[in-house]
């Protein structure tokens, strides 16, 4: 969003043009994360025009990572917009000072901060793109935007060195009301002495002539040093890289441009590695094959990831645990085929869960240290060319260990138990999501989903709210399953060794992994936050009209010395018609003369006791959870 407005700050009369972001989520996404759609540039333009015929000076604070993109904003014309209101600035008759307060990027930012002046603040940057974004491309990981940022030379200081900046204002180490409205105050300082400077010029010419000047100078840039010392030199050269960058991955297009022609990508990457080490990278990869890189980083990634899925178990077992405990003495109805059983709680449907879940742990552990191997053996897997101790080493700063024997392709096998293990997993994330959505169908309602404010369940009918969360769930467990096939299909190589097992292992293991770690992540936030309805569990509970008390009274009548047989016979007769809505079963047994003949009226009451049924809640709890 864009804003414009005429201000007085210490008597200043201006015009104030900024970008505005939301305080959170919500207001975030009604204000489109700050980034100005097409009428924005659009409003501010105006504002430039009447700050221009009012002869006032213009401020524009700048937080937006970019114009709003998109084909709605392509379709109303948003290059057209900025490109519009960077020509308007450029021209403007009156001062403009611009502070960059947040992020400032690209054109999106540039269409109201062609000022006279530019400061930032110490922690902004100012860029054709961000640090992520840059990050996302050069080194295909948002994690390296610290290395993306420092190539880029976008931070504040840097920026200030290069002239695209005019100062830096300091920001507060920590935010409180107080520290906002002194940064507030610095920033009007600022540029209230920038003004003051900017008016002095008598003559508007040399003003403008300084503005256009000033963003003339941008982008001049020496074209010697890519002729003399080559791509990588030229790369050095223009973004001041040092090795170590170079190193993390700035040259991965060179990667590619020779994998192009070498249809090789470990051989693209030790090429592209000796045209940085230069005459030592012979020592490099000395004695190896592929396989030894591609399998031992294939299976760090693989136990890197068992420890985020662990960590997420861990997650989901503690939120199980708590709403256990919660609902530990909460009855509700058993089920067997789908049917009324017998008595039971909430907290023991959670305790089921909790003890497969542990199970799931286990094996999320065990399956970690199967794959938990490296093979740096060379061609065939025999060490002709390389020491095993160079296999040792590695595997000891890797936190692996040797593979005892392989073909230079770890066995597969291991991967196999590694992804089938992830679908057993997603199997138990099914199950307890098909639970809930049981107990969320209308007839049941004995819990469901958190429904948050504002949303929505069906699209035509509102009354609605769809177990939409274990729904997806169920989805995503079904294709953690499909992931563990082709695993299982990549143990059989020809002649021990092929490469027929790397296009799916490229496919399965980031896929399997990433959909088994949003699925616990998904699966704990709905347990923590399940709507539980104790009430309707107890509805339902005297739904039947006491058949659910059925069991007891034929022990009972087999201690009282009737047969079995005859027990059933005489406990289903009465059964029958309460099933059929046709009477209260404990007044039928009451009427039967066969039942009374052997129980009285009290031992009858008795028997309809829901406690009985929760004696050794206690027990299983101590057993699932231990002494707690």
């Amino acid at each position: 969003m864009v804003h414009g407005f005429k201000a007085r700050i210490d008597g200043r009369r201006l015009v104030v043009v900024g970008t505005q972001k939301g305080t959170d989520t919500e207001s975030n996404i009604r204000r489109g994360f700050g980034m100005p759609h097409p009428e924005g540039y659009r409003k501010a333009e105006r504002a430039f025009e009447l700050a221009e015929r009012l002869h006032l000076p213009v401020l524009t604070l700048v937080d937006t990572p970019g114009a709003h993109p998109g084909p709605e904003s392509e379709q109303r014309g948003i290059a057209e917009a900025i490109a519009s209101a960077i020509s308007r600035m450029t021209q403007l008759r009156t001062p403009i000072v611009t502070v960059i307060t947040g992020e400032g990027g690209s054109g999106g930012a540039l269409g109201i901060a062609a000022g006279d002046r530019v400061y930032a603040l110490e922690h902004a940057y100012y860029s054709v793109i961000s640090p992520e974004g840059c990050a996302a491309i050069l080194f295909r990981t948002s994690e390296k935007a610290p290395a993306a940022a420092r190539a880029l030379r976008i931070t504040a200081s840097e920026q200030e060195a290069l002239g695209v900046v005019d100062g830096i204002i300091p920001e507060p180490e920590t935010l409180s009301d107080e520290s906002t409205a002194t940064l507030a105050r610095s920033i009007w300082e600022t540029a209230s002495a920038a003004f003051d400077e900017l008016e002095a010029m008598k003559d508007l010419g040399e003003l403008l002539t300084a503005r256009y000047a000033r963003y003339r100078a941008f982008g001049a840039f020496d074209e010697a040093p890519a002729k003399k010392r080559g791509i990588t030199g030229a790369l050095r050269s223009i973004f001041g890289l040092d090795r170590e960058l170079v190193r993390a991955g700035v040259g991965d297009d060179w990667i590619d441009e020779i994998e192009r022609e070498t249809k090789h990508d470990v051989i693209a990457f030790l090429t592209h590695l000796a045209e940085i080490v230069g005459p030592e990278a012979r020592f490099v990869h000395s004695g190896m094959t592929s396989s030894d890189v591609l399998d031992t980083c294939l299976n760090v990634q693989l136990t890197r990831a068992a420890d985020i899925l662990i960590a997420d178990v861990d997650k989901l077992l503690a939120a199980i645990r708590k709403r256990a405990f919660e609902h530990k003495m909460t009855p509700t109805i058993g089920r067997s085929h789908g049917i009324h059983a017998e008595p039971v709680t909430f907290g023991l449907k959670l305790a089921q869960a909790y003890a497969e879940f542990e199970r799931a742990r286990a094996r999320l552990v065990a399956a970690k240290a199967e794959v938990a191997t490296c093979a740096i053996s060379g061609a065939v897997g025999t060490f002709a060319n390389i020491d095993p101790r160079v296999e040792e080493y590695v595997a000891e700063k890797m936190g692996l260990t040797p593979e005892p024997v392989s073909t230079q392709v770890i066995p597969r096998d291991r991967h196999a138990m590694f992804f089938a293990v992830l679908g057993v997993v997603a199997s138990s994330i099914e199950r307890l999501a098909i639970e809930v959505r049981h107990l969320q169908r209308t007839e049941v309602l004995e819990a469901e989903e958190y429904f948050s404010e504002g949303q929505k369940g069906s699209s035509a009918m509102p009354h609605k709210r769809n177990p939409v969360l274990t729904e997806n769930l169920t989805g995503l467990a079904r294709m953690v399953r499909a992931y563990a096939l082709p695993a299982m299909e990549n143990v059989a190589l020809w002649h021990e060794r092929d490469i027929s097992h790397s296009s799916a292992e490229r496919m399965i293991g980031p896929d399997a992994t990433v959909t088994l770690d949003f699925a616990l992540v998904r699966l704990a936030g709905m347990i923590d936050k399940l709507l539980v309805y104790p009430a309707n569990m107890q509805k339902n509970l005297d739904r039947l009209g006491g058949l659910i008390h059925s069991q007891r009274v034929l022990l009972a009548l087999t201690q009282k010395g009737v047969s079995r047989e005859d027990s059933y016979s005489y406990v289903q007769r009465n059964a029958m018609p309460v099933w059929r809505g046709e009477g209260d079963f404990l007044s039928l047994l009451k009427a039967d003369k066969d039942v009374r003949a052997k129980l009285s009226d009290a031992e009858l009451e008795e028997l309809f006791d829901l406690g009985y049924h929760l004696k050794h809640v206690d027990t299983i709890f101590r057993r699932v959870f231990g002494g707690a």
